[in-house]
């Protein structure tokens, strides 16, 4: 699913106090806003968000209720958000913005009642909060480790990544409940089942990981095959330039899904709590997403590294051995790091 279509957004909303001008002048608010906002040039996206923002207020400045508009608006924070120019407390601020702004909207109806554009928008406002969060409360807690002991330094820093916790669990609820809603309904499930497994994957519940985990991998086979579809119908070189970007990002997207499943079944296989026929099932699946991965992009390679790690536990000491000298032929690590002691250790290279 392309960006452009998350704001396919009816622009028939000038209420009926406006004048007939102020109505026609709305409309080209909404129009250009919307221009803006689907900027596909990455060099002048900061600008194009700029105006778009700009497009938006002036609009609501006529219809604050106008809930395209409003929408729009959320949309517009949370990618500026995730600029890579942007980061630190300014990201922070835009990301609270963003919450607010669709927190505002989501509170005037029930989620069926939403637009999936505004469901989406307000899951991944959410969502950037819950992470944010989260990462605050392991940032504490490694610190609090560091420092041993029980001071009373150390027992405020737990208590804050505490809060933290609870407040990130909250807002990826949120986010799962908004992300439901999409599939309740039919709708964005490629989408809708990507971030339920990072959200999952943050809230520690496996099951639901690899559920939507399998259902993205199950919707992005035919996205792919829609994207080679428009590609093979345009005859805009330009078009065909953009398609084939989305298809190379949803393909990497497949391989960094594939990633973590892999991870996650590997932990599992390496639970000695578990039988030995469920450990090695983990293990097989963790492999068989790793050879997809590498079949694909044979430059990820810490991902030699981790198939080699699966073979080695699986009985298959040739083929890990093949894949710990790709690991070292190709990593960018320095050769103090411990994966790479590991690696040569293996390989009898001492």
């Amino acid at each position: 699913m392309r960006r452009i279509a998350f704001l396919a957004l009816s622009l028939c909303t000038a209420c009926g106090s406006l004048s007939s001008d102020e109505a026609k002048q709305l409309v080209s608010y909404q129009e250009r806003a919307k221009l803006y906002y689907d900027e596909q040039n990455q060099s002048q996206l900061a600008q194009s968000l700029e105006q778009a923002m700009v497009m938006a207020d002036k609009g609501l400045a006529l219809d604050p209720d106008n809930y395209q508009l409003g929408t729009l608006r959320g949309w517009v924070l949370l990618r500026q958000s995730k600029l890579t120019n942007v980061n630190g407390s300014r990201q922070e601020k835009l990301q609270d913005q963003s919450a607010e702004q669709f927190d505002k909207l989501y509170a005037e109806r029930i989620p069926q009642r939403h637009s999936h554009v505004l469901l989406l928008g307000y899951a991944l406002a959410q969502e950037a909060l819950g992470f944010r969060h989260v990462e605050e409360s392991t940032r504490l807690l490694e610190a609090a480790a560091r420092s041993g002991g029980e001071t009373p330094e150390v027992r405020e820093q737990r208590g804050k990544a505490n809060e933290h916790i609870e407040i990130g669990k909250s807002k990826l609820l949120q986010a799962q409940q908004a992300l439901q809603a999409l599939l309740a309904r039919g709708e964005l499930g490629l989408l809708a089942h990507y971030h339920l497994m990072q959200v999952s994957a943050a809230l520690k519940d496996h099951a639901a990981t690899f559920q939507h985990g399998d259902a993205y991998l199950a919707e992005v086979e035919k996205e792919k095959k829609a994207e080679r579809a428009r590609i093979n119908a345009t005859s805009q070189p330009k078009y065909e330039r953009y398609l084939q970007s989305e298809l190379d990002r949803i393909r990497k997207q497949e391989l960094d899904v594939r990633e973590l499943l892999a991870l996650l079944h590997r932990n599992d296989g390496e639970n000695d709590k578990q039988p030995d026929a469920d450990r090695s099932r983990a293990r097989q699946a963790a492999l068989a997403h790793l050879d997809v991965v590498l079949q694909n992009d044979p430059t990820r390679s810490h991902d030699y590294y981790e198939r080699a790690l699966l073979l080695q536990a699986l009985g298959r000491p040739d083929a890990a051995r093949s894949d710990f000298r790709k690991f070292l032929a190709t990593s960018p690590l320095p050769a103090s790091s411990p994966k790479k002691a590991d690696a040569v250790k293996a390989l009898g290279m001492q």
